[in-house]
């Protein structure tokens, strides 16, 4: 279980690594249901107080590229298969080279 302080120190370090600009707009696609995803993807940005675009379908690349192009995202996180799914989906590497951060953690993709 993670405690409110282990979630705001989460919050703290991963803005302090990215070192976020009031400029940024965070793409936000992974379910809320996953730690990584309501931590990082969720309530970083409303801290941190950037804006979030959010796209329900996380299988959705081009949907997903489309958002970030749209909404001139800047930062994205995922699980090293999403992002191998994304960068290797048609229509989807494009736009998805417009982000200035993006962050793949876990395991290796396959």
């Amino acid at each position: 279980m993670l405690s409110h302080r282990n979630l705001m120190a989460n919050i703290k370090q991963t803005s302090d690594v990215l070192n976020t600009q009031s400029n940024d707009v965070v793409m936000g696609s992974l379910p809320l249901f996953h730690a990584f995803g309501f931590t990082i993807t969720q309530l970083l940005p409303l801290i941190e107080g950037l804006p979030l675009v959010c796209h329900a379908a996380p299988s959705d690349a081009p949907g997903i590229a489309g958002a970030i192009a749209k909404h001139k995202a800047t930062i994205m996180f995922g699980t090293s298969s999403f992002c191998a799914f994304c960068t290797q989906s048609k229509g989807a590497s494009t736009d998805a080279a417009k982000l200035e951060d993006s962050s793949c953690w876990g395991r290796e993709a396959r």
